[in-house]
């Protein structure tokens, strides 16, 4: 943990020696054209910056890498789900990993793994980054600032939920955090980034509580369920992320909420999710179409989000292992171990 908060630490010192310059004046207008007053200045602007909070989820960067270099050298490792999918099942008997060449991976499934394995910093720093993205959001569609803009009406309510989403973003990279990382450092909208104070660290049971009363503040402000736009967070998702939360409660803080975790989860049940009579084609590139059981996902396509950091690595080593005949394929038939990798994918998003 010392590592990433070095790094932390390091990022802030390394921005303030950036917007630090030879001029006396500390008061100066920013050289750049693009500035926040312009980026926020319409809806759309808040809508583009929202787009960027969930692609982060996505992609490694949308103009150039988002983890630099000096912190994780493969970019492939910054993704945010194929790390939780190394996190997650490599350290299980779930998934397998052989290869052995310039990556790291292997050793999460030979259970050898530390600070500066780059699957953990992967995702750790991924979170982090998704969640700078997020306080500016929040910061920057706050009540003072959408008034001092002249947003209202209709415009001011759509940036509001646009907010409450944000809000749900951040809230769930913590949950992250706190499930692979327990005590870790804290930023919200009130942070400033160059201040040269370091976050603070909070417990397991912070973070817990945090997460717990964000998603509750949050539930009046999000869409109702399967009311929203495919990809983009509504009530349901609060309900079902509260669910997961609640089911680990006794983990994170010692004290166990079986009786929150099943309310939660009758919540979604009720808002009339149903099962697709085939889960198969849950997995296939149309699955866009069959929204009745998705709660919330994050999207990929092979036009406008095509990265590896989404699930291409596990569908490349799948046909690896079929032109290996290691896994059998037979037309109108399931493998066990298709199976296996599709009930894991499916478990997390």
């Amino acid at each position: 943990m010392k590592y990433f908060k070095s790094y932390i630490y390091l990022l802030a010192v390394a921005l303030m020696l950036v917007v630090s310059g030879c001029h006396k004046d500390l008061d100066r207008f920013p050289t750049n054209d693009l500035t926040a007053d312009k980026v926020f200045n319409n809806v759309q602007g808040y809508t583009n910056a929202l787009a960027k909070l969930y692609v982060s989820f996505a992609v490694t960067g949308t103009n150039g890498r988002d983890i630099p270099a000096e912190i994780v050298a493969d970019e492939g490792n910054t993704g945010f789900l194929r790390q939780l999918w190394y996190l997650q099942s490599l350290t299980t008997d779930e998934g397998l990993w052989t290869w052995s060449g310039n990556t790291d991976p292997v050793n999460m499934h030979e259970m050898n793994w530390n600070a500066n394995s780059y699957v953990v910093a992967g995702l750790y720093f991924r979170c982090y980054y998704i969640i700078t993205l997020a306080n500016n959001f929040i910061n920057e569609s706050s009540d003072a600032k959408l008034s001092q803009r002249g947003f209202s009406g209709a415009d001011a309510e759509t940036i509001k939920r646009y907010r409450a989403e944000a809000r749900f973003l951040r809230a769930y990279s913590y949950s992250i955090l706190l499930d692979h990382f327990g005590a870790v450092p804290f930023t919200d909208e009130s942070y400033v980034i160059g201040s040269g104070v370091s976050p603070k660290q909070l417990s397991r049971q912070e973070i817990f509580s945090f997460v717990e009363s964000e998603l509750n503040a949050i539930d009046a402000e999000l869409a109702a369920p399967r009311a929203n736009e495919l990809g983009r967070v509504d009530k349901a998702a609060a309900w079902a992320l509260l669910s997961r939360l609640y089911l680990n409660a006794n983990v994170y803080t010692g004290s166990p909420k079986y009786t929150e975790s099943v309310a939660a989860s009758k919540k979604v049940i009720d808002a009339g999710y149903t099962l697709h009579n085939n889960y198969t084609q849950l997995m296939l590139a149309d699955n866009h179409t069959l929204a009745n059981e998705f709660i919330w996902t994050i999207r990929f396509d092979g036009t406008n989000t095509q990265s590896y950091s989404g699930t291409i690595f596990w569908c490349t080593a799948l046909r690896v292992c079929q032109a290996m005949c290691l896994v059998p394929m037979v037309r109108g038939t399931v493998s066990v171990l298709q199976k296996i990798l599709w009930i894991s994918l499916m478990r997390l998003i």
